[in-house]
């Protein structure tokens, strides 16, 4: 994002909407590059942390779906839908 100094309500709402760094004018290929690597960098961390999360759903749900074929039965299906109600009755560690 670039913008003059006087223009603070639109760096503002601009920031808001998800820009990651602030460039005044006039700007230099080294600024812009500094910037555009920082973000390059910070979209690299959310990504290896949203892949972190879905790697521990994921095992999760396959921890649950061995308890299920352990028991073989089909007492642990509603805890792996999520619910609580069923599964504080059926819930086997």
């Amino acid at each position: 994002m670039s913008q003059n100094e006087t223009d603070i309500q639109n760096s503002i709402t601009a920031f808001r909407y998800g820009a990651m760094d602030y460039i005044l004018k006039p700007m230099t290929v080294t600024t812009v590059r500094e910037a555009i690597d920082k973000a390059t960098e910070i979209v690299k961390e959310q990504e290896m942390k949203v892949e972190g999360l879905l790697t521990s759903l994921n095992s999760a749900r396959w921890s649950k779906i061995s308890r299920l074929r352990k028991w073989g039965s089909m007492t642990l299906v509603p805890e792996l839908l999520n619910s609580p109600s069923w599964s504080m009755h059926y819930r086997k560690n």
